[in-house]
Order: C-alpha cells, then sequence, then structure tokens
C-alpha cells in the first residue's frame, strides 16, 4: 500500500515516504494505482499508458458504501471483522463521495481530469459495471497480442 504502512497497519504513511514509494511503484514496468487523490498523483499520470477513470453514479457509490459498513458492523459483532468502522467514519465516506465530482480543491474527479488533459495521457472513462466488465475482458492476457 502507498498511503498506508504495510500489512495490517492502518497508519497513514507521511509524505515523504508516501511520494517516494510511488514513484518506486510507478517506475516499474507494470502497475496499476486505484483511489489516488489528485494532488500527489501526477507523476503517476506522466508514466502511465493509459487512465482509466471511473465515474459511477453517486447513488450507486452511496449504496456500496452503506451496503460495506453493513457487512463490516455484522462480521465484527460475530468477530471477523480487521478493520473497525464507526459511525463517523461512515459519515466522512458519504461526504467524501458527495463532493468528489464538483471538488474544484484539488482532490477530485476535475482535478483528475485537469491533469489527464495536461500530460496529453490516454484516458478512458467507465460509468457502468457493464464498461468496466468489458473493459476488463479486453485487456485480460488472453485477449492481448
Amino acid at each position: 500500500m502507498i498511503f498506508f504502512g504495510q500489512g495490517n497497519s492502518i497508519k497513514k504513511r507521511n509524505y515523504k515516504s508516501r511520494d517516494k514509494k510511488f514513484r518506486e511503484l510507478c517506475d516499474e514496468n507494470k502497475w496499476v494505482i486505484e483511489g489516488a487523490y489528485a494532488t500527489w498523483v501526477e507523476y503517476g499520470i506522466k508514466k502511465t499508458d493509459l487512465v482509466v477513470l471511473l465515474k459511477i453514479p453517486k447513488k450507486n457509490l452511496l449504496w456500496r458504501i452503506t451496503k460495506r459498513s453493513i457487512k463490516r458492523e455484522k462480521e465484527e459483532k460475530i468477530g471477523k471483522e480487521k478493520y473497525h468502522q464507526n459511525f463517523r467514519d461512515y459519515l466522512q465516506l458519504i461526504k467524501a463521495t458527495l463532493r468528489y465530482y464538483v471538488r474544484k480543491d484539488g482532490r477530485g474527479y476535475l482535478k483528475h481530469k485537469e491533469l489527464i488533459e495536461k500530460n496529453k495521457v490516454d484516458f478512458i472513462i467507465l460509468k457502468t459495471n457493464k464498461e468496466i466488465n468489458n473493459f476488463l475482458k479486453e485487456i485480460s492476457p488472453h485477449n492481448l497480442t
């Protein structure tokens, strides 16, 4: 993990350590970055062959967050849960999701698009599960020549 430490740690890395780890990963031959803030992802955008942006409808994202939170709560009650999420964490995820597509402070979707256009890299925007599944089939190793 880049943002957090190794293993089951949920402790955030400091900026210097995070950026170093991120650059090391992006200097590899093959890599995938998921969920990176636009404030520190530009190096990866410059190094990539393709950026895949997921523009999932907010209602789907909110439903998934809610469903995952309920699942975690149930798992925690039977002793299976590794990560404790409280109601405050849940609300923060909801707020972040609601802001992501409209945020102009350098952390959201608009900033990701700006960095992609600035660095003139190929990108694709996927909006539905069907589009995501078709894309994954298209790039699967047995379909590449």
